[in-house]
């Protein structure tokens, strides 16, 4: 299939170059044994601390919670958010 193009959601992949768009693909992601977990958006993370998102964008640039960039978004594992919590600077 040298030079044939498969069709995955609304972008074209070539099937045997790797490079689409002129960028480069990165390579396939596989799910880890185990459970997925699902990652906290910046507004479900807001709610559960009962703040504003702008809140929780301070808290990640600061490095006070551990998060993870998706392109232009930022996610949080659960496991962080209760590392957050657990760490005291969190109040009621």
């Amino acid at each position: 299939m040298e030079g044939a193009e498969r069709s995955h959601g609304a972008a074209k992949v070539p099937c045997s170059k790797g490079v689409t768009n002129g960028r480069p693909l990165t390579r396939k992601l596989v799910p880890l044994a185990g459970e997925r977990e699902r990652l906290l958006s910046v507004g479900d993370v807001a709610d559960r601390l009962g703040v504003s998102t702008a809140t929780v964008y301070k808290l990640c640039s600061r490095g006070d919670l551990g998060h993870l960039r998706v392109l232009n978004s930022i996610r949080v594992r659960m496991a962080d958010l209760v590392t957050y919590i657990n760490s005291g600077a969190c109040r009621r």
